[in-house]
């Protein structure tokens, strides 16, 4: 009985999620089965968010609500205090396919090729001499602070000077290569409470500030992207639209389970 409403939850989920759903199926479980009865569990934050919802109080809660009161109420270490507020640099990673689906080409010049000029922050040598190791808390490393504006030529004389004059390429993709994700408010209803809640326009596009990152071995580099969104206590909401709850579990048929079992004894 236990596996049979273990492959009917999970076959409810790979019919109703998409990107969490591999995630989500990971991690139904079979906990305890004796004589007296079973235990069927759902492990893990995110499966949780998904089946109970997520909103204003945390998991079984929905509705919109502000990123930043979970965040930066947290224990992580990364989070900074200034001025009397407190702030975190988010990482979001890029890989060069979201970049190309991300971005369009001006002046004949796209992203990913832009991207493949940027210096890798485990490349660039600071002032000193000595290797900087990039700080995701402060967004303070020691690449060459020269950014890739749309427009700058990617080869020719005029680049190999830039580059000998900053000590590299350039270390950070400007702005411009990708559209804004969203470029007007947004207004979102909390269904619970009737409130509003606004999703702020996106200061920059997706791809402004990317960085690449590398790692070498033994016979190769591989480059990974990213860029750090600042997201500060004294700064604009992080509004997050909430996650509906999917209450697979509430679906399952006990009595259907039951019998199918004790057919199988049969």
């Amino acid at each position: 009985m236990a596996r049979i409403l273990e492959n009917e939850w999970k076959r409810l989920a790979a019919n109703g999620l998409n990107t969490t759903s591999v995630t989500y199926r990971n991690n139904i479980v079979v906990e305890d089965v004796d004589e007296d009865k079973l235990v069927l569990v759902l492990r893990g934050t995110v499966p949780n968010m998904v089946e109970q919802g997520l909103g204003p109080s945390g998991v079984g809660s929905f509705g919109a609500f502000d990123i930043r009161t979970f965040v930066l109420s947290g224990t992580s270490p990364n989070i900074r205090s200034s001025g009397g507020g407190s702030y975190v640099n988010v990482p979001f990673r890029f890989s060069t396919g979201q970049i190309k689906d991300l971005s369009y080409s001006i002046r004949g010049i796209n992203a990913p090729a832009a991207a493949k000029t940027l210096a890798s922050l485990a490349s660039v040598k600071s002032k000193s001499g000595e290797y900087t190791v990039f700080n995701p808390a402060t967004g303070i490393a020691g690449w060459p602070q020269g950014t890739l504006q749309v427009g700058d030529p990617l080869t020719g004389k005029k680049r190999a000077a830039m580059d000998a004059a900053r000590g590299g390429p350039p270390g950070r993709l400007g702005a411009g290569f990708a559209p804004k994700m969203r470029s007007k408010p947004n207004f979102l209803m909390d269904p619970m409470s009737g409130n509003v809640r606004v999703q702020e326009p996106h200061r920059n596009d997706p791809l402004a500030g990317l960085v690449k990152f590398g790692k070498t071995y033994a016979s190769t580099t591989q480059s990974t992207y990213g860029t750090f969104r600042r997201m500060s206590s004294k700064g604009k909401p992080w509004i997050h639209p909430g996650i509906k709850p999917r209450k697979f579990a509430e679906k399952l048929d006990l009595g259907k389970a039951m019998s199918l079992a004790f057919m199988d004894l049969v």
